[in-house]
């Protein structure tokens, strides 16, 4: 999950832009092997811990779903205030964010390499 938060800082910040950079979980489960032989468990994989610090020290995300929401992050206020569950990103927030006007090309503020002028 870290991975996205830093990508849209880079990227916002190389390119001078607002891109939204939202993220979508199919599951927050991964299987961990018991003693027991042929035998498996699942373990939850979000870190809220993680989550929070990216969204409050680095940069918050323009959404956030899952499709299996854990209850934490429906009681937790912080949480709840950035995750939603998947069904309200298709009825709700992907019509807001088609219907956003972004940058044109021309007005994004991407610097050349000075290497590739030199040739």
């Amino acid at each position: 999950m870290d991975k996205i938060f830093v990508d849209k800082f880079l990227y916002n910040k190389l390119t001078n832009t607002a891109l939204p950079h939202i993220a979508i979980f199919l599951n927050d489960v991964q299987r961990k092997k018991n003693k027991q032989p042929n035998r498996y468990s699942i373990n939850a994989t979000f870190l809220p811990g993680h989550f929070k610090a990216y969204t409050i020290k680095l940069n918050p995300l323009d959404g956030v779903y899952y499709c299996d929401i854990r209850p934490n992050m429906i009681t937790d206020g912080l949480l709840s205030q950035h995750i939603q569950t998947i069904d309200h990103f298709f009825y709700c927030d992907l019509w807001e964010l088609l219907s956003r006007h972004g940058q044109s090309l021309e007005e994004a503020e991407i610097e050349k390499c000075e290497n590739e002028n030199s040739e």
